[in-house]
């Protein structure tokens, strides 16, 4: 992206973005030229926004042309087309936007004095190892090197003699050194409490303006710290999140927030502390089973239970077997509005997100069982080929089942007299299933991680 001479700004047009961006942003803004490369779904919407919001030229580079598929991601495409370049045919739709920003095309492969005229401007934090690394591989694209680029850095580290070992653009006569030079202001895009109040705390210690933001599911924050002026970003902090009720989750959820606290309530019961259940089992039996004698209650049984199908009945030796768990599972009932009967969903292998399922299920069941995944999981037909082989048993409605309504209860669990006697049939019960397991035999608890992508 460039920039060059900006023109008079129409206020009438732009009020909202004057009183959102302010002026001088306005001005950078509609003096920028901007490459987009790649037409597909993203690019055709990053095109569209670029040109409403007025820049003073988007060059559209795509060596693709268009197919059907295509119809489906980029709204400025129809059946006509198909088999044209995908940059051209955005252009006339793109320009009836906005007549006053310059659209141009570029059709085949990009040359190093095409993309000299789009310098970007980069900010990059930290320039240790890593830091380093990625200045050098910026230098050597060529990145920010005309007249119009800008690349600044930002460490607030000085230079170490351990640094000369793995960072390349130091030498002996800058130890001692700052390894960058000082900035003026900080924008906080961060995904945790703990990095937020460290940047808070420095910003507060050098007087810096901070930028603070951040998203919670579907909500979202944003906090302007002046110095001298406001209140800093450690100065409060925000009341508890409310916990839905139990009885809420489990058997009348009545919002995606439910949802979402049920599947990770169900992923952290299978997949981590049921088999940390197991290891800790298989690890002291003497001093587990001792544990739960002591405790007695129906906390202690209910673990003692998940134990005992998860080596008994839901043990799974072959990757077969995890497909079989993952296609007979069944939680608690999900209902979908308050006090509403569920809608039973009919299971079908040729439904992808439902096949899906049943393969990241069976994947995660299998790591935590140490067992390979086979190639052919990645085959949606033998996926489904797989899947169709088990045996799904006619549905009876238990006797006896008791739906909790206590929006007070923390736990599903219900306290029996008899629990003493059950818990010493169950510790019996583990022992014998104990001695028909592998020596060594242990479980992989999974953690669920945001980055992770199992699949």
């Amino acid at each position: 992206m460039t920039t060059g001479r900006a023109p008079e700004i129409d206020e009438d047009l732009h009020s909202r973005q004057l009183a959102v961006y302010g002026r001088e942003t306005m001005k950078r803004l509609f003096a920028s030229n901007v490459l987009v490369s790649g037409l597909n779904g993203l690019g055709a919407e990053i095109a569209k926004n670029l040109v409403l919001a007025g820049v003073k030229s988007v060059t559209l580079h795509d060596d693709d042309n268009v197919e059907l598929w295509d119809l489906s991601s980029n709204f400025f495409l129809t059946e006509k087309d198909v088999g044209q370049n995908r940059a051209q045919t955005c252009v006339q739709k793109l320009q009836e936007l906005n007549n006053a920003v310059i659209i141009s095309t570029i059709t085949g492969d990009l040359t190093k004095e095409q993309l000299s005229n789009f310098q970007a401007k980069i900010f990059m934090v930290g320039s240790g190892a890593l830091g380093c690394e990625f200045l050098k591989n910026l230098a050597l694209m060529g990145i920010s090197c005309n007249q119009n680029g800008k690349l600044i850095v930002t460490d607030d580290d000085v230079i170490e003699k351990s640094n000369l070992s793995r960072q390349f653009l130091f030498r002996d006569w800058n130890i001692g050194q700052p390894k960058s030079t000082s900035l003026d202001a900080v924008v906080n895009a961060l995904d945790n409490v703990t990095a937020r109040m460290y940047i808070d705390s420095r910003c507060v210690y050098f007087q810096k303006p901070l930028l603070e933001s951040g998203t919670l599911g579907a909500k979202c924050n944003t906090q302007m710290v002046i110095p001298h002026l406001t209140e800093n970003y450690g100065a409060s902090r925000d009341p508890p999140e409310k916990q839905a009720p139990m009885c809420t989750v489990h058997s009348f959820p009545h919002n995606i927030d439910h949802c979402l606290t049920w599947a990770r309530s169900e992923f952290e019961g299978l997949l981590e502390k049921t088999p940390t259940e197991v290891n800790a089992f298989l690890s002291n039996p003497g001093g587990y089973a001792t544990a739960a004698r002591t405790a007695g209650d129906a906390q202690a049984r209910d673990q003692l239970e998940r134990v005992i199908e998860c080596l008994e009945r839901e043990k799974c030796e072959t990757f077969q077997d995890c497909i079989t768990w993952a296609r007979l599972n069944s939680g608690a009932p999900f209902w979908s509005a308050p006090k509403r009967f569920p809608r039973p969903l009919e299971f079908l292998t040729s439904d992808p997100s439902q096949l899906n399922f049943i393969l990241a299920a069976a994947i995660l069941r299998a790591e935590t069982f140490g067992i390979p995944i086979p190639d052919w999981v990645k085959n949606p037909a033998k996926m489904a080929e797989a899947v169709d082989k088990v045996i799904v048993p006619d549905f009876q409605p238990k006797q006896g089942v008791k739906i909790v309504t206590d929006e007070k209860a923390t736990s599903l669990s219900s306290a029996s007299v008899d629990d003493a006697a059950v818990i010493e049939e169950l510790i019996a019960k583990l022992e014998a299933i104990s001695k028909t397991l592998q020596p060594g035999f242990q479980m992989k608890p999974i953690q669920f991680e945001k980055p992770t992508m199992h699949l």
